[in-house]
């Protein structure tokens, strides 16, 4: 049985072929989205030393000027044994103690580097990538035949969350649980930083890695009398003896601003003038965090700057969404047990959709359709809250008469549903559509030249669960489905049915190679369902 893809992307090309790019584990398979062709695989691992679980990169591990390999982001270790006992210690001493305790062999294991975030630019040529194991930000060149080729990686002081790009795709917004923002250029220039310099200052002085040397008074409390004086001079010895900040990234990265909360989402927007000649167009960042906060705040080099906060919702925030025909309305979804539609301008909210009683009202229909053929765990769904995974839109190109401008797709931790939503121009939610899949959805890539999806489903544990195991099952990784307009419903995608069939064979043939490459995964829930860990305890909240 095959892995299922964590993540999936669709890149469209206008003068060369488009590819659906597919993450399973620590490889991204690229496929000719016509024909589900495999064109190619990208692959990164790490290899780890157990003793202390420091990451080596073994692709670009580098040899100093003095043929001294290089470990990046390495740990200094306290020494034990012989370097702890003074030197009168015999070495009869020494030799009796490694027969008592003898000390384990430095074994090393290979580590796959789980892609947990995969993002595109507009144009289809560049994809980021984001390990979380290495704290890793790899950006990838899309060739015209579909290959993909690293053109740089920067290591990260925390572990991002969320990334998103600048409206010219020059710059790579990348958001961290620390609740940090964080603005990296799409393109390293030249001065900006290689992987050997972030490696060699762990082992070099602060001053000799290119940092300041701090500042040192030269007066001293018996050339300074004066009470204001000695307070001055105190304040400066203690600037002094600051130590310099570790794992201080060397490479061009600017910070943007912070959250107080684990931060969860991030989306940067601009809205047109609506008169050009007054009224530049303005560009906005838009956070969200665990706490419940979703913060506007200005665009670059602005960013600092708090307009407004929107607060409605009871429990943390997983995604936003911004629709494309509509850059005013926001849509924000977590873990209560609904959405909200927001005019974020305003920090005012339009609408609340109540999602539950539309997934519990599905499973009795459906349940009672098919005369229980089929088992859907209703009971369950009724008692566990929701967790929202993932907010997609898509806009409707093919019928502009229409009241409905696109739809909002939402899809929950754990559930193969996928709830469909028209929206209006003035973003208001008109109808809904609940489409059940064959396993729980995991991921979603929107087509939006021809207005379809392709999702990735969980074809390894059942339904509803996260644990429970299939057997003896059959399941696809992915999918597809349309919009049809003249019968205003989403169905099952005929045109993308090669596409998908062969990302299914390929998937399915080569499964040997997506199991190998999940050992060092402690398990593939953890992986795949991680979103509802955000869910405060009880005595958290209090």
């Amino acid at each position: 049985m095959p892995l299922p893809f964590q993540c999936i992307l669709y890149c469209c090309r206008k003068n060369d072929q488009s590819v659906i790019l597919a993450a399973a584990s620590g490889s991204i398979y690229s496929f000719n989205a016509s024909s589900g062709i495999h064109l190619s695989t990208w692959s990164h691992t790490a290899k780890s030393s157990s003793h202390n679980g420091t990451f080596v990169n073994l692709d670009l591990a580098s040899t100093g000027s003095e043929g001294v390999e290089l470990e990046r982001l390495g740990k200094r270790q306290k020494l034990s044994g012989a370097g702890d006992l003074s030197d009168s210690t015999s070495a009869e001493i020494l030799v009796n103690n490694d027969v008592q305790n003898p000390r384990k062999p430095k074994t090393t294991r290979e580590i796959v580097a789980v892609i947990v975030t995969l993002v595109g630019t507009s144009d289809g040529k560049h994809v980021v990538a984001v390990t979380n194991e290495d704290k890793c930000v790899r950006v990838l060149e899309l060739q015209q035949d579909g290959t993909l080729h690293q053109i740089s990686e920067r290591y990260m002081p925390k572990r991002p969350c969320s990334i998103t790009f600048t409206t010219d795709d020059s710059k790579i917004l990348c958001a961290d649980k620390f609740g940090d923002v964080y603005a990296l250029p799409l393109i390293l220039s030249p001065s900006g930083g290689t992987i050997l310099s972030a490696q060699r200052s762990v082992f070099t002085s602060p001053h000799e890695a290119g940092h300041p040397r701090p500042f040192i008074p030269s007066a001293t409390a018996l050339t300074v009398h004066t009470k204001r004086n000695l307070e001055s001079l105190k304040n400066q010895q203690n600037v002094a003896k600051k130590k310099p900040e570790k794992n201080r990234p060397e490479f061009e990265c600017q910070l943007l601003l912070g959250h107080v909360s684990l931060l969860t989402d991030v989306v940067y927007v601009t809205i047109p003038a609506k008169n050009q000649t007054f009224a530049p167009s303005r560009s906005y960042l838009i956070t969200s965090d665990r706490d419940e906060h979703i913060r506007i705040s200005r665009g670059l080099p602005q960013a600092h700057i708090i307009e407004s906060y929107c607060l409605e919702h009871n429990d943390f925030i997983s995604k936003l969404c911004i629709p494309s025909w509509n850059s005013e309305i926001l849509v924000s979804g977590g873990g209560d047990d609904y959405f909200l539609v927001w005019d974020w301008l305003n920090s005012r909210s339009k609408q609340r959709v109540e999602l539950k009683a539309l997934i519990v009202a599905s499973d009795q229909r459906i349940s009672a359709t098919v005369g229980g053929v089929e088992q859907y765990n209703i009971a369950s769904t009724k008692s566990e809250p929701i967790a929202i995974t993932g907010i997609w839109e898509i806009q409707n190109l093919w019928l502009r008469t229409s009241d409905v401008a696109g739809h909002i797709i939402v899809a929950c931790e754990a559930m193969p549903v996928l709830m469909i939503f028209a929206m209006t121009k003035d973003g208001t939610i008109t109808s809904h559509e609940i489409l059940k899949v064959k396993g729980n959805v995991i991921d979603i890539a929107v087509l939006h030249d021809r207005g379809s999806i392709v999702y990735s489903m969980d074809n390894v544990h059942l339904p509803y669960t996260k644990n429970e195991s299939r057997s003896g099952e059959c399941t696809p990784v992915v999918a597809s489905c349309s919009y049809i307009a003249s019968s205003n419903c989403w169905v099952h995608d005929v045109l993308l049915e090669e596409a998908v069939n062969g990302i299914n064979e390929w998937a399915t043939q080569h499964e040997g190679v997506l199991l190998e490459l999940s050992e060092g995964r402690s398990t593939l829930s953890e992986l795949l369902y991680s979103i509802g860990k955000l869910r405060k305890r009880a005595q958290e909240d209090e």
